[in-house]
């Protein structure tokens, strides 16, 4: 494996290369920068430590079989190609109790792009249920609801969506909790998404040849 990137003295001269992309971006932006940016791993210098950490995140994950990103901002987006075996896990938590009915989503785009259609669309709504759809040609399909409720209010959650031949299946901390079949292939998917009222500690996603 290539040595890691160093962090570039302040006040040093300026690398003319692109800089890495912060996640979170916008799909919009994210996309584009994805077009422009040197390599990190080729960049090699970095202005502060947290350009440092982002850089390996995102080199993580577009280079390697396993990748993980440590402190995710939210909105989350990253693009991904999906496939039998793939499995998306991430770890977050509420940013606000139950009484206030914060929701946490998951969609799995076409495109990079917030408008595109949405293979797999996963809506927690804590302390209630799961709605889980997909959105073809731009219009919502059939809705399917989930009242197992495994998340807990004020606890930190593991959420892992594993791609199997028919069906996304859902485990949260480690137990089987939904299942969505496919409605559009596995291989459309381009971007996943994630977003509402919780923060992330970590996204890994994990492909299993």
């Amino acid at each position: 494996m290539s040595p890691l990137p160093r962090l570039r003295q302040q006040g040093g001269a300026h690398d003319s290369r692109e800089e890495p992309t912060t996640v979170g971006q916008s799909p919009q932006q994210q996309n584009g920068a994805h077009n422009s940016r040197a390599d990190p791993m080729a960049a090699g210098v970095w202005e502060t430590e947290a350009d440092f950490v982002q850089s390996i995140c995102r080199w993580d994950l577009h280079t390697v079989t396993t990748g993980s990103c440590l402190q995710p901002q939210v909105p989350y987006t990253e693009a991904v190609s999906l496939h039998i075996g793939t499995s998306v896990t991430f770890k977050g938590k509420p940013v606000q109790p139950f009484i206030n009915e914060p929701q946490l989503q998951v969609d799995f785009h076409t495109a990079m792009d917030e408008v595109s259609d949405i293979a797999f669309h996963f809506q927690v709504y804590f302390g209630h249920y799961v709605a889980m759809n997909s959105r073809e040609n731009g219009a919502w399909k059939q809705e399917v609801n989930s009242y197992n409720m495994p998340f807990e209010d004020g606890k930190e959650f593991e959420l892992r969506i594993s791609v199997l031949e028919n069906v996304y299946q859902v485990m949260v901390n480690g137990q089987f909790s939904y299942t969505f079949d496919h409605r559009l292939p596995q291989g459309s998917v381009k971007m996943v998404q994630v977003w509402r009222d919780i923060s992330l500690t970590s996204v890994i996603i994990q492909n299993q040849e």
